[in-house]
């Protein structure tokens, strides 16, 4: 399982000292964790609706997200108004946006404009294909 954190919109690998502390976060029963090893001192906090994420603070009071999610469809809190996302194109349905929306993709956000023709799966997720194609969107294979 890979571990990344996002530091604005970037996604990168996390350190050891940073998979540590998140899985034993992830592990316990706490909401919180304070991590004080090796020179390295941060609070560790679950985010409340997104189990798979936590938030790290460090002394200076910066703070960015961290995640075992491998995932490039969801949701994120580092983007808490965007629709959720998904890849399930068999259940296409064609809509018309009624006002601009952001759509979750990819650690980053797809921006759907007033007009724009979208589609949705059976949970209303907007289907969002590879690099964030949605009218129609497309697989790898550009089909």
């Amino acid at each position: 399982m890979s571990i990344h954190v996002f530091i604005g919109n970037k996604r990168l690998p996390a350190r050891n000292y940073q998979k540590d502390a998140f899985n034993d976060l992830m592990s316990s029963n706490e909401n919180s964790l304070t991590y004080n090893k090796d020179g390295y001192k941060f609070v560790l906090q679950k985010i409340e609706n997104y189990p798979s994420y936590a938030k790290i603070t460090r002394e200076d009071n910066t703070s960015f997200l961290i995640t075992n999610d491998n995932s490039v469809y969801g949701t994120s809190p580092q983007f808490p108004n965007a629709r959720q996302s998904s890849s399930n194109f068999k259940e296409g349905k064609v809509q018309i946006a009624t006002e601009d929306f952001e759509v979750y993709y990819a650690s980053n956000v797809v921006k759907i404009k007033t007009g724009s023709t979208y589609y949705t799966n059976n949970d209303d997720n907007v289907l969002i294909g590879w690099h964030g194609t949605y009218d129609p969107p497309s697989g790898m294979d550009g089909e």
